[in-house]
């Protein structure tokens, strides 16, 4: 290995560099555009199944389990939850609650995979550092 194909290499390594970080840039701003999504929809499925939850709760008031003949809270949860799951409206909610979900963990991935696809090339490009300046001492 000469001194021409070291820095042939490590101009490579640089170019690799600038297209690795111009991605891993790309990538966190994906990334900070799904968290915003993601912390939006969670707070508009929050909402949506708090009020659906009181709603419900205003209406089972008196529901009594057909097996006691009583009032109880398990019951009622039971009854509510069940209802929740037939509702359209909240169940497409938290259909995209889950989706923003997914897509935000995939950006934070991607941002992840490209953060260290950058450490291995910047280590590439510090042991051809290392031969350069070996090879100019020579």
């Amino acid at each position: 290995m000469n001194k021409t194909d070291v820095k042939a290499q490590a101009h490579t390594l640089v170019k690799e560099i600038d297209t690795l970080l111009k991605r891993l840039e790309k990538a966190r701003t994906e990334e900070l555009e799904m968290r915003i999504g993601f912390e939006k929809k969670e707070r508009e499925t929050t909402d949506l199944g708090r009020d659906k939850i009181i709603a419900l709760s205003q209406e089972m008031q008196d529901l009594k389990d057909p097996k006691t003949g009583k009032s109880n809270k398990e019951w009622s949860q039971f009854v509510i939850d069940k209802q929740l799951s037939e509702d359209v409206e909240y169940v497409e909610a938290m259909a995209g609650y889950y989706q923003y979900q997914q897509a935000h963990i995939e950006a934070q991935a991607k941002v992840i995979l490209w953060a260290e696809k950058i450490g291995l090339v910047r280590a590439q490009a510090n042991l051809l550092t290392a031969i350069l300046k070996y090879i100019a001492d020579d």
